[in-house]
């Protein structure tokens, strides 16, 4: 693990982040834009506190969790952004969406910790009813099982 210094250029901000490879993404948003050529090592070869009573490969795997947590963090912005859209045009209502994020919310919560096996897990308990459709099940098992396809 080393300790990176990165520069997004969308917050005009300075980020440190620990990581096993070099970021190629702000730690705060994956849609934020860094300047890679900004990016400096801090320190080398540090353990991580929070892991630092198990092995290397725990550390890897552990790493891995630092960009399936930001791709979660825009996958959900994504998503609410759709139903928001959904409000707009008249298809859903407020209501709709209240419904569908709280039947979701499970969901969600593993999405954004990076944990998108269980976030599928979690989908899959979920009953399709109401403002909450096949359609909209079909898509979201589709995308997360994909993303852990390509990630995992």
């Amino acid at each position: 693990m080393n300790n990176y210094r990165v520069y997004c250029i969308t917050e005009n901000k300075q980020h440190n982040v620990v990581s096993l490879t070099e970021p190629t993404h702000c730690p705060v948003s994956a849609e934020h834009i860094i300047n890679g050529n900004l990016t400096t090592i801090l320190e080398l070869d540090i353990i991580d506190p929070v892991l630092q009573r198990t092995d290397a490969t725990a550390q890897v795997i552990d790493a891995t969790y630092d960009h399936k947590e930001i791709d979660g963090h825009a996958y959900y912005r994504k998503k609410r952004a759709e139903l928001v859209k959904l409000i707009l045009v008249g298809t859903i209502t407020e209501d709709d969406a209240d419904f569908i994020d709280v039947k979701l919310q499970n969901v969600q919560m593993k999405i954004n910790t990076g944990d998108w096996k269980s976030a599928k897990k979690r989908l899959q308990e979920a009953t399709v009813e109401g403002a909450f459709t096949q359609s909209m099940y079909d898509e979201y098992l589709t995308e997360i099982d994909d993303y852990i396809l390509n990630n995992y």
